[in-house]
């Protein structure tokens, strides 16, 4: 059976031109395709839009990289740890439960409207990730794994490093 996957979008696309070019919406909601299609071509035309990709893939590479670096100690740090798991858990729910894009304003307050503010809302929402996956990939090491370690009298910083991590 042939799958027809361009089906859908060509369907789309002929409701488009048809309500648009018959003045069913209003240009103003619903443009014309080939409007947008040179308003397209136009963006790749002008030398500032790949001023913008530029712009946006730093943000997000820095945010990503800031992100796993405090991510990654304090969600493995937290994992080997119960005390420390016990005593952050309920901080850790807290954090978890607010959605990212909701601190925006109030990292706006803090870092200003240039480029840091936009890093960090990306590193925060990054790190919360990283976190909580490396915090449960190390609570969840087997625990068959780590008997076989012991029975061989590895030391905590061996069964850390051989066994958890790579769990």
């Amino acid at each position: 059976m042939k799958k027809l996957y361009f089906i859908g979008p060509i369907i789309f696309i002929l409701i488009w031109i048809l309500v648009s070019y018959l003045n069913l919406v209003s240009v103003f909601f619903l443009p014309k395709p080939d409007k947008v299609i040179f308003s397209f071509w136009d963006l790749f035309a002008n030398k500032k839009f790949i001023y913008d990709i530029q712009s946006t893939v730093y943000r997000w590479f820095a945010g990503l990289i800031i992100g796993i670096l405090m991510g990654l100690p304090i969600g493995i740090s937290m994992g080997a740890s119960e005390k420390f798991y016990n005593s952050l858990e309920v901080l850790m729910d807290f954090f978890r439960s607010i959605p990212t894009i909701t601190l925006f304003p109030l990292f706006l307050v803090f870092f200003g409207i240039g480029d840091i503010s936009k890093i960090f809302i990306g590193a925060w929402a990054t790190m919360l990730y990283v976190f909580i996956n490396a915090l449960y990939g190390v609570r969840q090491a087997k625990e068959s794994r780590i008997k076989v370690a012991k029975i061989f009298h590895a030391t905590k910083i061996q069964i850390f490093v051989k066994v958890i991590i790579p769990e």
